[in-house]
């Protein structure tokens, strides 16, 4: 078992209650995680110090990854609200 220790230091805290956070926002995140790390560790990518992805690199990424698709979604929501406000004001 890997494990990762930090001392004098709460950013450890701090990530994990990100993490935490996150997983309540998107669900997805925790079964998402375990099927990329089983990707990485099948090419021998998981371990920072071979040149691979650490596990909160790999969570920052997905987290990036989501956000960026709400992110999208949103502005496609208001971008068809902003064409349908548009149209009832023409329509007047």
């Amino acid at each position: 078992v890997n494990v990762d220790i930090s001392f004098n230091t709460a950013q450890g805290v701090k990530a994990a209650d990100y993490i935490e956070k996150v997983k309540e926002e998107f669900p997805v995140v925790e079964p998402l995680i375990l099927v990329l790390k089983q990707f990485l560790i099948l090419r021998r990518l998981n371990t920072t110090y071979t040149g691979g992805l650490s596990s909160y690199g790999l969570i920052l990424m997905l987290i990036n990854f989501l956000h960026g698709i709400v992110d999208k979604t949103k502005s496609e929501k208001w971008r068809k609200q902003l064409v349908e406000d548009e149209r009832k004001s023409a329509e007047l």
